[in-house]
């Protein structure tokens, strides 16, 4: 059985924690994978989490620091090599973003829609909060990289259109 404590070093009203947990076979991992903090300004914090070999990706992943939606642009920064799956909560759901890749002088521009996060509940079971969404996508990273999403599209609300010819037996 493990625990583990996490005690701040000051009192405060409120408290944020990251962990970033890798689990190995201690006969056959030497160190941990190598991990960086990545600060978006006040509106979003995260990590960097370096590939633990050259067959696996390395991983970003980021999360509002307040409640409900991130309205502002995110812009990070991150340096390595292989394959980079992005992971952004905290976004409008079913939003189109606009992700622009820069590095030195070049940049690469795409569009990916936001998915739905799932339902948060509070203590009591009441969902009382706003339903976000998480982009999702992978990069190759070739050396030091500035990320920057912005929201490029409006919320589709549209539900899906009824199939036509479909044939149903009651």
């Amino acid at each position: 059985r493990w625990q583990v404590a996490v005690i701040p070093q000051q009192f405060n009203g409120s408290e944020r924690y990251l962990n970033v947990f890798q689990t190995a076979d201690a006969n056959d991992v030497t160190a941990m994978v190598s991990t960086k903090l990545i600060e978006v300004g006040s509106s979003m914090q995260g990590v960097f989490i370096q590939r633990e070999n050259n067959s696996r990706p390395n991983y970003v992943v980021l999360f509002n620091k307040n409640n409900g939606i991130n309205t502002t642009a995110i812009t990070y920064d991150v340096n390595g090599n292989g394959t980079l799956r992005h992971v952004i909560t905290g976004l409008e759901p079913h939003t189109t973003y606009q992700i622009e890749d820069v590095v030195g002088s070049n940049s690469n521009t795409t569009s990916k829609v936001t998915e739905p996060d799932v339902s948060m509940w509070d203590y009591k079971g009441v969902d009382t909060v706003t339903q976000t969404g998480v982009l999702y996508f992978e990069t190759t990273l070739t050396g030091s990289h500035r990320f920057k999403i912005t929201k490029s599209g409006q919320q589709d609300t549209t539900p899906p259109s009824k199939p036509s010819g479909l044939k149903t037996n009651p």
